[in-house]
């Protein structure tokens, strides 16, 4: 079986995201042939430009499913396919929208998911969402799999707190609450964990993004609380990063988080209010680490793996 990831790389210097290279690389793992297209172009003829060049590389390598990440690269997927199986995996905003656009933007924006939409419903042969919060969005009747990004716990894993901060060199007797995201991002609310941790003494909220998953890891383990305050989600990989290292975990309730820290012990869920939040992060600092890796281990990436090799099989006997 041959597979190629479609994926856009326009903000990754020609290359896709660590999560779609960790996704092909899982299912490498377990004997499936990935190959990967990063898909570059601004525009709709940017995007466009890619049909034919995604159409040779079905042929030249005999390709039997295109997995694209994300709706857009789906589309243009669907016109290079031939007679391969086309599988997309939607992030969130491709299906739900971006809400944090600007008015004027928000037309063409509205546009883009009506047209995804349309295309999953009628030229999709199957589609995966990340959290059953993303199915409302979806027509009845549409051949789909919730299934989340699988977590690598072999990066992501649980070390000494003190020992973490001397790698990092940061203070070891301050009280750390990690934010990691670009605060540039609006859909990443930054703005409510600024207001939150302003309101309390001797705590430092610390912002980290863009670097190495093992950096990454350290930061999360060096962390008091590690915090996400997003406005909307899929089904975010800091939460479950962040939980397989054992970390005290705070999100607001978004995508498929409340499913996976509801068993996790010394975890909360925070409403979109400074001072709530606040209080909850005062609590959740008495408090050093959760049982958060037991509670996502049907998470871990080989299992994840395993299912979607699943549905590409079922695919390839129809």
């Amino acid at each position: 079986m041959k597979v190629l990831f479609v994926s856009s790389a326009n903000i990754n210097e020609g290359k896709q995201s660590i999560l779609v290279l960790n996704q092909g690389e899982s299912l490498s793992n377990i004997g499936v042939n990935i190959s990967y297209f990063p898909l570059l172009g601004k525009g709709i003829l940017g995007y466009i430009s890619n049909i034919k060049k995604i159409k040779k590389i079905v042929s030249d390598q005999q390709i039997d499913i295109i997995h694209a990440h994300y709706g857009i690269c789906g589309i243009v997927s669907f016109f290079a396919k031939g007679k391969a199986k086309l599988i997309v995996s939607f992030m969130g905003t491709d299906i739900i929208g971006d809400v944090c656009l600007k008015t004027k933007d928000k037309i063409l924006d509205n546009l883009i998911v009506k047209t995804t939409k349309w295309f999953a419903y009628y030229k999709f042969d199957h589609v995966i969402v990340k959290s059953s919060t993303m199915i409302p969005y979806l027509k009845k009747g549409k051949n789909y799999t919730i299934l989340p990004n699988g977590i690598n716990f072999s990066k992501f894993y649980p070390i000494d707190k003190q020992e973490a901060r001397i790698k990092l060199g940061l203070d070891l007797t301050k009280k750390i609450v990690l934010f990691a995201s670009d605060p540039s991002r609006l859909e990443k609310n930054y703005k409510l964990a600024k207001e939150a941790t302003d309101l309390l003494d001797n705590v430092d909220l610390l912002v980290v993004f863009n670097i190495s998953q093992d950096t990454l890891n350290l930061y999360y383990n060096a962390a008091d609380v590690c915090l996400l305050t997003s406005l909307h989600e899929g089904s975010p990989n800091f939460i479950k990063e962040t939980l397989a290292a054992n970390r005290v975990v705070i999100s607001t309730d978004v995508g498929d988080v409340k499913k996976n820290i509801q068993n996790a012990k010394n975890c909360y869920i925070t409403p979109f209010d400074a001072l709530k939040l606040s209080l909850i992060i005062s609590e959740a600092l008495n408090f050093e680490k959760s049982n958060g890796r037991e509670v996502i281990s049907h998470l871990e990436e080989s299992k994840i793996a395993m299912k979607i090799n699943s549905i590409y099989s079922s695919l390839i006997s129809k």
